[in-house]
């Protein structure tokens, strides 16, 4: 079930933080944090929900800025997907930059909105055919989802084409708290160079 699950949520994840605006209002927040909510609750795979669950409640008290603009939200999704990779002896990016260059190859070929649609309607499947009260409890979350993603992240649709500011994206989340790397980057300021990509087909390993 993990690597049915895995690919497709991560790609939904990432693809809604794209859509996250750069300076977000309460309410934008809040549909946000609604979102993050329900994209936990769904999760197919009661393991890695359980991770999940853990690793978003230690971000938001580490970082409690991850919904304050498109980047942060963008950095929590990374880590996060890091983290697990890092857990799972999987690859793991080492920049922003690289960060966005595989985000772009992965959806050349299906685009970021069509992740999402992927991913609920597996969710869909996989949980209707679940009659206990965690699955009608599934189906109504997943419902509510849906309603976010046609209502909000479609509207907002954009590409992997982002100006970022390089960030330490080997932040791991513990639930000690976070494990950065030996040569971990310093704490975000102003004047730092931005990175991004335009178009073309990036050949990276995925």
């Amino acid at each position: 079930m993990t690597t049915l699950w895995g690919p497709l949520g991560w790609m939904a994840l990432h693809s809604a933080s794209i859509n996250y605006p750069d300076n977000p209002s309460q309410v934008e927040k809040q549909i946000c944090s609604r979102f993050l909510d329900l994209f936990t609750e769904t999760i197919s795979c009661n393991i890695c929900k359980s991770h999940f669950l853990r690793m978003l409640q230690t971000y938001k008290v580490i970082h409690p800025e991850y919904l304050n603009s498109k980047q942060d939200l963008f950095l929590f999704t990374v880590r996060a997907h890091n983290t697990v990779n890092r857990r799972l002896d999987k690859p793991t990016v080492k920049s922003v930059s690289e960060a966005l260059k595989t985000l772009q190859q992965a959806t050349s070929l299906t685009s970021p909105a069509e992740y999402r649609q992927k991913y609920i309607e597996y969710l869909k499947r996989t949980w209707g055919t679940d009659r206990s009260a965690n699955g009608l409890f599934a189906s109504q979350k997943i419902r509510e989802l849906e309603k976010i993603n046609n209502e909000y992240w479609n509207h907002r649709e954009t590409s992997y084409v982002q100006f970022f500011y390089e960030a330490d994206v080997l932040e791991y989340i513990t639930e000690a708290g976070v494990k950065k790397t030996s040569a971990g980057f310093a704490p975000l300021v102003g004047g730092q160079p931005k990175v991004g990509f335009g178009g073309g087909r990036l050949k990276l390993r995925r």
